[in-house]
């Protein structure tokens, strides 16, 4: 081989493996990403689910009140 065709093959091997790299670190990186979005979501179902609750309890603090004044006005 010709000197030349050693260092164009020596490029190419730097650059095949340099894209490897970069690769591999993008699906690292998707992989965390994948992760942090699950978590967020958990995370959000959670807080719906604590809205909900809440509201049911307040719609029941409203009723339970309703009673109590219409039995109050009743005697």
């Amino acid at each position: 081989m010709k000197r030349g065709e050693v260092e164009l093959k020596r490029e190419l091997q730097i650059k095949s493996q340099t894209i490897d790299d970069l690769r591999q670190e993008n699906m690292t990186r998707m992989g965390h990403m994948q992760h942090e979005l699950s978590q967020a979501l958990l995370m959000k179902s959670h807080a719906e689910q604590e809205l909900i609750n809440t509201r049911l309890q307040v719609e029941k603090v409203e009723r339970d009140g309703k009673q109590e004044v219409a039995k109050l006005q009743v005697n």
